[in-house]
């Protein structure tokens, strides 16, 4: 997905002081489970994200966004109609290098499947959604391999 960012109009530490921090500094919206948690009405009161039902047209195909940033976002330079995802908005806050942007196409894999976790290690910046695709396709046969595997020597 393309985002259409100025960095010259960002905050970074205005985007920062609006997530919810734990009291070692840890930014606990990182593994939030927002959807899970709207469902259950167990949101944070004070939760600059919102619920995106709809979904984005990204280069060739369609993706559900599902959590995205709010008007709290705006005083810092997001606009909230560009619809920017939470974990697009982690992995540009974790990579300032890529000056607010992701290129046109490409997509963020959760190296551990879980789509709430957005920690740094969790996430990887693939190109195009076939590079997606194909990385979810190699994890998959690797973990049945160590599965076949831990039943044999079971046996």
């Amino acid at each position: 997905m393309e985002c259409k960012i100025n960095p010259k109009t960002i905050d970074r530490k205005g985007i920062l002081s609006l997530l919810k921090h734990d009291k070692f500094g840890n930014i606990e919206c990182v593994d939030c489970n927002l959807k899970v948690r709207m469902i259950k009405k167990i949101r944070c009161s004070d939760c600059p994200f919102v619920s995106c039902s709809g979904e984005r047209k990204t280069a060739k195909n369609y993706f559900a966004i599902g959590v995205a940033c709010g008007v709290k976002f705006r005083q810092y330079g997001i606009d909230p109609n560009g619809r920017l995802g939470k974990v697009q908005l982690f992995y540009l806050l974790y990579h300032p290098e890529l000056n607010w942007y992701l290129p046109d196409g490409s997509e963020i894999h959760h190296f551990n499947k879980e789509n709430w976790n957005d920690h740094k290690w969790n996430l990887i910046l693939c190109k195009t959604g076939a590079e997606h695709k194909t990385i979810e396709a190699e994890q998959t046969k690797y973990k049945k391999m160590l599965n076949e595997q831990s039943y044999i020597h079971l046996r």
